[in-house]
């Protein structure tokens, strides 16, 4: 089964995979400012979070970016919204410095 590949350009999009596919969310992230894309919210209901990760990029020196990589199962027919933002964690709400929203319709057979 293939995996379904999402990145910064599929932001406020719509998507569709059949069930039980994997699907891979890649967001570029340089921890080291203090900025890392955490999990707002999904329907964990639909698909299921199986890892969140820091990948550093090849060839980059300690402190250097990389991407974020958000995995799930496309575990349950129907609708799921997966929000993530990024934040320093110890700073309050307001500090949200971007959001990325994606919409998941999983599917018994797509042609």
């Amino acid at each position: 089964m293939q995996d379904l590949t999402i990145t910064q350009v599929d932001n406020t999009k719509s998507l569709f995979t059949p069930l039980g596919s994997r699907i891979r969310i890649l967001l570029k992230e340089n921890p080291t400012t203090g900025y890392r894309w955490k999990l707002h919210k999904y329907d964990s209901g639909i698909i299921r979070l199986q890892s969140d990760e820091f990948v550093a990029q090849q060839g980059t020196l300690i402190g250097g970016s990389g991407i974020r990589q958000l995995c799930f199962l496309a575990a349950t027919v129907g609708r799921a919204t997966i929000e993530l933002r990024t934040m320093r964690e110890w700073e309050k709400p307001e500090s949200v410095l971007d959001t990325f929203v994606i919409t998941i319709n999983v599917e018994r057979n797509i042609p």
